[in-house]
């Protein structure tokens, strides 16, 4: 990254009154081409097969994992995990060897608190993204504090919140949100924008205005949805890829400077949830201490996302979607869809193996290499406040990271 984007972008506070007037939709002016895709690929179903590496974690094992929300391979060619609730990076060799830890709980250079998301910069620097106040932690490979970027502007009542974060020559790309307070709540300028290496805003790839009443007992999943999560990502090329909606598999690709160019997608019949899984989902909810010390009731959606994940692997896209970690053959972990770089469906890869799709986390390392992080929903239930308080926490399975070759 430019080290000039690190300097300025600590010190500059971003102004709100241009942003907040902008309607929730993309910024380009035209109507892009949309190249549609049949349900089924062209050329079928390829089974990959997991094998294990390594696993670390394990209840005899020493290192132990709080929640790994992200992972990324170095410079060095080690793995570079972030655990978010021990609030550090944790450094394996690539046979799964703790190397070292770097990072820690605080507020001072190269700390920081929940974060939640993982990155490299182009200068080979790590990038820990807190959610809030939004920052990101930039460290070097060794775990030397580099910088801390601080957008926001906390003279009109608050910092942003940010969700994830990738490098692009000049710049970052930011998922958050601008949030400024208002009589009975706070107003949200949700965003997917460029930030150039003076460290101002540039451009505004997808954006929605969201007004939060505090004084409100009750919202809706659906009417909150915003990809800032998983819903989009940065190709090779620079282009942008935005899942905007929450039931209408499509994506939306701009070009670096914010045109709208394409968009892709699928025929697909959204995942519904059972009554069981709202059930549970309800139960959770009235767990949490959001529900336990206001009464806020949350309504919760019908259907699943139908886009869970969005990866890159040299110019192909690879689609996670609910029905990708649901609709699942006995022995099969996942199936992602995967798109030829103008959009156009072509197989799906379903990988073959040990554990749960639905509950376990997998991060894609590279084309030939994945970890599994098992245990990884329960833990963040647990993390949240929405788990099952009949559950004996003391007895539960520790979280594991298990590294497997995809052959």
């Amino acid at each position: 990254m430019n080290r000039s984007l690190t300097i300025a972008a600590t010190c500059v506070r971003l102004s709100l009154l241009a942003t907040l007037l902008i309607a929730p939709v993309a910024l380009a002016s035209d109507v892009p081409p949309r190249i549609a895709n049949p349900a089924e690929p062209p050329n079928g179903i390829v089974t990959y097969d997991l094998e294990e590496l390594w696993r670390r974690g394990e209840e005899n094992d020493d290192l132990f994992f709080g929640l790994v929300v992200q992972a990324v391979i170095g410079p060095d060619a080690n793995i570079y995990l972030l655990d978010t609730q021990l609030n550090e990076v944790l450094v394996l060799s690539s046979a799964g060897d703790l190397l070292r830890s770097i990072g820690r709980e605080g507020e001072g250079p190269g700390e920081f608190r929940r974060a939640g998301d993982l990155m490299l910069t182009t200068d080979g620097e790590l990038g820990v993204v807190q959610r809030f106040p939004g920052a990101i932690i930039l460290l070097t490979p060794d775990g030397v504090p580099a910088g801390t970027i601080l957008p926001g502007d906390p003279t009109t009542g608050g910092r942003d919140f940010l969700s994830g974060a990738r490098a692009v020559d000049g710049g970052l790309i930011l998922s958050g949100a601008h949030m400024t307070r208002t009589d009975t709540g706070r107003l949200r300028r949700n965003f997917i924008s460029l930030y150039g290496s003076d460290g101002l805003e540039r451009t505004e790839y997808f954006g929605a205005n969201d007004e939060v009443d505090f004084s409100s007992s009750e919202f809706n999943e659906v009417d909150v949805f915003f990809p800032g999560e998983g819903h989009w990502n940065v190709g090779p090329d620079g282009r942008v890829y935005v899942a905007s909606s929450r039931n209408d598999y499509e994506i939306t690709v701009f070009a670096p400077d914010g045109v709208a160019l394409q968009t892709f997608g699928r025929a697909y019949e959204s995942w519904p949830r059972s009554p069981d899984h709202l059930e549970r989902l309800d139960t959770g909810w009235k767990s949490h201490r959001r529900y336990q010390r206001f009464g806020v009731v949350q309504t919760f959606a019908k259907h699943e996302p139908d886009i869970l994940r969005m990866e890159f692997h040299e110019q192909e896209v690879w689609i996670l979607s609910s029905r990708g970690v649901h609709d699942q053959p006995a022995g099969v972990l996942q199936t992602w869809d995967v798109f030829d770089a103008d959009g156009h469906f072509d197989r799906q890869v379903s990988l073959r193996g040990p554990g749960d799709g639905k509950r376990d986390r997998v991060i894609m390392l590279d084309a030939s290499r994945l970890l599994v992080v098992s245990g990884y929903q329960d833990a963040r239930d647990a993390l949240d406040g929405t788990g099952d308080d009949s559950e004996d926490l003391e007895y539960a399975t520790p979280v594991e990271v298990i590294a497997y070759a995809i052959r």
